[in-house]
């Protein structure tokens, strides 16, 4: 049976990552660490060869695809951008640390104030990978990339794939992937895909 790779990776670090401030829909670059970072590992490591690369429409993913796959056309597509993080973002977690409703979200009871809650990221996560392994199948494309946030990484593995893991085996370091296979039957019938490993 046919299959069709997709390789989710993470985008670089931004001056946020870098002070441990919570950024989800703020649309921040690249530091010039992460930058410089991203651009060595693309000297260390061979990242994939594929056909298409989509992209989270956030200018720190769109700078991290153009630099991991230059010259390739990047495809913009909003089902992937970062958790709204509402009333949290641009603050760090000691800013935090008291607040009944950060306590509340870190135990997955509730969203931030004014943020998306975790059943809307799911649901715009499946929209999007259902959009790309349809057009993988119609237009028999063996291997694409996304990239995109770790958050929304781990939703999609977390929320499709198998084996199972625990969000926190899924964590990524900056330009890190995870390579996934994705078959008709698997897909159509359970809206699941198999997690290869992890790589770059």
């Amino acid at each position: 049976m046919k299959g069709y790779h997709i390789h989710f990776i993470r985008c670089g670090l931004t001056q946020a990552n870098e002070n441990n401030i919570y950024c989800g829909v703020t649309d921040l670059p690249l530091s010039p660490s992460g930058l410089s970072d991203l651009y060595q590992r693309t000297q260390d490591f061979n990242y994939p060869t594929v056909e298409e690369v989509f992209s989270s429409p956030l200018t720190r993913c769109l700078e991290s695809a153009s630099i991991i796959f230059p010259n390739m056309p990047i495809i913009s597509m909003s089902e992937f951008i970062e958790l709204n993080l509402g009333d949290f973002e641009n603050k760090s977690a000691d800013e935090l640390v008291n607040e009944p409703a950060f306590k509340s979200w870190l135990k997955g009871e509730e969203a931030p104030p004014n943020g998306e809650t975790m059943t809307s990221l799911t649901t715009r996560c499946y929209e999007g990978l259902n959009k790309i392994i349809r057009h993988m199948m119609n237009d028999d494309l063996q291997n694409v990339a996304v990239v995109t946030h770790s958050g929304i990484i781990t939703n999609i593995c977390t929320s499709f794939g198998v084996p199972k893991y625990s969000p926190q085996q899924l964590f990524l370091q900056p330009g890190e992937g995870i390579e996934v296979l994705v078959t008709s039957t698997f897909w159509l019938q359970s809206n699941a895909f198999e997690i290869l490993g992890f790589s770059m």
